[in-house]
C-alpha cells in the first residue's frame, strides 16, 4: 500500500513539472510545481502513516501473544469455592471473592 502511495506521489510531481513546462509562462510553471509538490506531500504522508500503523499493529500482535503466554504461566491457583483459575499473586478469587 505504501509503495503505491509513493508511486502516486512521484507521478503527481512529474505531472506537475510537465504541466508547468507546457504552460508556457513562468508563473504557470511556479503554480504547477507548487501545486504538485503540495499534492504529493499528501501521498507521501499517507504512505508514512501506513508504514507506522503496520509496525504498531505487528508490535501489538507480538505483545498480545507474549502476554497470553505470561498469563498461562502465572495462572496456577484454583479457587476451592468456585473452581476458577486465577493468578497466584492475588490474595482472593476475582470471581467469587473467596479468601484463603
Amino acid at each position: 500500500m505504501s509503495t503505491l502511495l509513493n508511486v502516486c506521489g512521484t507521478f503527481v510531481i512529474v505531472i506537475g513539472f510537465i504541466s508547468g513546462i507546457l504552460s508556457g509562462s513562468f508563473l504557470g510553471f511556479i503554480f504547477g510545481v507548487i501545486g504538485s509538490v503540495v499534492s504529493s506531500i499528501l501521498f507521501f504522508a499517507l504512505a508514512k502513516i501506513s508504514d507506522v500503523q503496520e509496525t504498531i499493529l505487528y508490535r501489538l500482535q507480538a505483545n498480545d501473544h507474549s502476554r497470553d503466554n505470561l498469563y498461562y504461566k502465572e495462572a496456577n491457583k484454583v479457587c476451592v469455592s468456585c473452581d476458577y483459575r486465577y493468578n497466584s499473586t492475588l490474595s482472593s478469587c476475582p470471581n467469587c471473592g473467596y479468601r484463603r
